[in-house]
């Protein structure tokens, strides 16, 4: 990238990277149980939450040689995976047999000991790539010598690992020393820094900024997330948290294939990857929702905006029936193909055959 290209200009491209990507990563939650109850998660879990029934798993693994046609990767996160180890294997050994990648979300919890660290990485040797967890609020129950000794390990077995730093400042002296501390045993193409979001317990524990305005960045989800309940959402962020059932949500049946294929060809959620909230907040407002909207955003992502919105019930009936509207559709339609440069919706809503009739 040339000297000239401002932040703006790689904002704009991680977006149309994020944008072209998805479905590239399909998202599994085996466990909202963990071992670490720490005071910022997301999800809430706790050593109690729930763990994904057998049924539900089976269903998965049937799918997966299905699903190959539409994900490159399985990303397996929790709560703790490896609290519920034959998930992974057995989800990992189906993937393997399928060619597609995996990786696993962990607090690395388990590398109490050089040798403990190694034997759980051989373990599993499907694995492709270990992404460790950490911030501030583990570091009490899992400080950063636990955090090498999972990295070492993964890396000596020739894995690839990705070590995830949630700050809720960056300018924050104490995280600030546990990024520093990190980098001297980790590459800095192996860490990524990423912001707290004030959703589940982490709604006390924001610090950052909060805008009244929309954020002008549109949906970047790089693919769909399956939970321990079986309830499917476009994405891995805080819209999981909504526990009323939104109109981007689909229902686990017995074929992944089909299932994941509803929630692809989700008109609504289209939109929002190609507009983004502003022009549907303006349609809210039109047709009387102005009062429901969130007033309070968060400037540099949607998710936040996202999760609230869906929170209203009146809104997800406006947007259900919203969805099935023929011109709403050809718009949606539309803007994927000349914006996106995919025909993936106009192929499923508008066959060939229909429109050389027309």
């Amino acid at each position: 990238m040339n000297s000239g290209t401002t932040v703006a200009d790689k904002i704009a491209l991680r977006i149309r990277h994020n944008q072209k990507g998805y479905f590239s990563t399909l998202g599994i939650s085996v466990t909202n149980r963990c071992t670490l109850n720490c005071a910022h998660c997301i999800r809430g879990s706790t050593a109690h939450s729930s763990q994904m029934d057998t049924k539900i798993l089976s269903d998965i693994i049937d799918g997966i040689p299905c699903v190959k046609r539409l994900v490159n990767q399985v990303a397996i996160t929790g709560g703790e995976p490896f609290l519920f180890k034959d998930a992974i294997h057995r989800i990992t050994e189906a993937a393997r047999s399928s060619e597609i990648k995996t990786s696993v979300v962990t607090s690395a919890y388990w590398a109490r000991s050089p040798a403990a660290a190694r034997e759980t990485v051989r373990s599993f040797p499907w694995i492709d790539k270990f992404s460790i967890s950490t911030d501030l609020y583990h570091q009490s129950k899992v400080p950063l010598s636990t955090i090498r000794r999972a990295y070492d390990a993964a890396k000596a077995e020739g894995r690839l690992v990705r070590i995830c730093v949630t700050v809720n400042s960056r300018n924050s002296e104490e995280e600030k020393a546990m990024l520093a501390g990190i980098s001297e045993f980790a590459y800095d193409a192996d860490i990524r820094v990423q912001e707290l979001l004030p959703w589940g317990r982490a709604i006390d524990k924001y610090s950052g900024p909060i805008s009244s305005r929309v954020p002008p960045i549109p949906c970047i989800s790089t693919g769909p997330f399956i939970s321990e309940l079986g309830v499917i959402y476009p994405c891995c962020g805080p819209l999981v948290t909504v526990p009323s059932r939104t109109a981007l949500q689909e229902t686990l049946d017995h074929s992944l294939y089909n299932s994941l294929n509803r929630v692809k060809l989700n008109p609504l959620f289209h939109f929002l990857r190609i507009w983004g909230f502003g022009p549907l907040f303006e349609r809210l407002s039109i047709a009387g929702f102005s009062s429901l909207l969130p007033r309070e955003h968060l400037p540099v992502t949607p998710c936040s905006t996202c999760a609230a919105l869906f929170s209203v019930d009146e809104i997800n009936e406006y947007l259900l029936g919203l969805s099935k509207d023929y011109e709403f559709l050809l718009e949606v339609v539309a803007g994927s193909v000349h914006i996106m440069e995919d025909n993936t919706l106009l192929d499923a809503y508008f066959p060939c055959e229909e429109r050389l009739a027309k």
